[in-house]
C-alpha cells in the first residue's frame, strides 16, 4: 500500500489547474420579474441553468446556448493578470450590473450611484447600476500594482431589449462617442492582460426533459410560453421540439399537457449500476493492490 500511496502523492502534486483564456460564464432563468442587481445576485446563488466559457463579454439577445429573453441573470469571472497602471472599465447594460475587481478602489467613476463615492465620501469598490435601464454605459478608473485580480460581473435583464458588454482602457477616461477607440473589450492579451479561468468545459447545459423547455427541472407555465412562440416553427427542446421531430407541433403539445406541473426527472444509480460498481472495487482491490503489494 505505501508504493501506491507515494505514487498518489505524486501523481497529484504534478497536476496543475489548467487555466483556460477567456471568462467563466453562468446564466439562469428566473420565475418571477427581476427587478435589482440584489435578486439576480441571489438568484445566481442558488443555480445555473447554463455555463460557458466565452473570449469577451459583449451580448445583444442572443446568449451562450442560444438562450435569452426576459428574467434572466448572468455572472462573468475571471483571473486578470495586470501590468502595473492606471485603467479604466466600462460596462454597457441593458438592463442592470454590478461589477467588481478583488482589492481594487474606483477613483472616478460616472454613471453609478454616488459616482464613485459612498456616504462618507469614500472611493467605492464596485460599478453598479442596481434597478433595470435602457442601454447605457458606467465605468470607473483604477490603479494597481502589476500582479492577479479576480473580477465579477452581475448582469440581469427583466423585459424588452437586452444588451451586456465589458470593455478597457489605459489611463483615466469616461466612455463617450469622443473616447470609445480607445477601449477595447476585456479579454485575454489586451494591453498585455491576462484573463484566464479554471472552468475548463466551453458549454455546459442540461438535459431536456419533455416539457421542460427552460431546464429549471419543472414543467411549468414558463415551459408553455416558449413553447406558444414557436408554435409551427422548426426548432429543438429548447423550443418546445419535445419529441425531436424538428417541429413544435400538437403532438409536443400533448407531452406538454402529460407533464405539466411535474418536476422533471433526477438521474438516481440504478440497483444493477450499483452492484456492477462494487464487484469492480473489490475485483481492483484483490486483483490489482493485494498482488502489487
Amino acid at each position: 500500500m505505501k508504493k501506491i500511496s507515494w505514487i498518489v502523492v505524486l501523481l497529484l502534486s504534478s497536476v496543475a489547474v489548467a487555466q483556460t483564456p477567456g471568462w467563466h460564464t453562468r446564466f439562469v432563468r428566473s420565475e418571477e420579474t427581476i427587478q435589482n442587481i440584489e435578486q439576480a445576485r441571489e438568484l445566481l446563488e442558488r443555480s445555473s441553468l447554463v455555463e460557458s466559457t466565452v473570449d469577451v463579454i459583449d451580448f445583444r439577445n442572443s446568449y451562450p446556448g442560444g438562450y435569452g429573453g426576459s428574467n434572466f441573470a448572468m455572472s462573468a469571472s475571471a483571473t486578470l493578470g495586470i501590468p502595473k497602471g492606471t485603467y479604466t472599465i466600462n460596462i454597457g447594460s441593458d438592463d442592470g450590473m454590478s461589477t467588481w475587481i478583488e482589492g481594487v478602489t474606483f477613483d472616478q467613476v460616472y454613471a453609478s450611484p454616488f459616482e464613485g463615492k459612498d456616504p462618507e465620501g469614500e472611493g467605492t469598490d464596485r460599478i453598479t447600476w442596481p434597478t433595470p435601464r435602457a442601454y447605457r454605459n458606467s465605468g470607473g478608473s483604477f490603479t494597481v500594482d502589476s500582479g492577479e485580480y479576480v473580477i465579477e460581473s452581475i448582469f440581469f435583464e427583466r423585459t424588452g431589449r437586452d444588451a451586456w458588454k465589458i470593455d478597457i482602457a489605459q489611463g483615466v477616461e469616461i466612455y463617450s462617442r469622443l473616447t470609445r477607440d480607445r477601449f477595447r473589450p476585456l479579454q485575454d492579451g489586451v494591453f498585455g492582460i491576462s484573463l484566464t479561468t479554471e472552468f475548463e468545459d466551453q458549454l455546459i447545459q442540461p438535459t431536456f426533459s419533455p416539457g421542460d423547455t427552460n431546464g429549471d427541472g419543472v414543467v411549468g407555465f414558463s415551459d408553455f410560453i416558449d413553447f406558444t412562440k414557436n408554435y409551427r416553427k422548426e426548432g429543438g427542446p429548447r423550443d418546445g421540439d419535445f419529441n425531436n421531430d424538428g417541429m413544435v407541433d400538437f403532438s409536443d403539445y400533448l407531452i406538454l399537457s402529460v407533464n405539466y406541473g411535474k418536476q422533471t426527472p433526477v438521474s438516481v444509480p440504478e440497483p444493477m449500476n450499483l452492484y456492477i460498481l462494487v464487484v469492480f472495487l473489490l475485483f481492483v482491490y484483490f486483483f490489482v493492490i493485494r498482488k502489487w503489494n
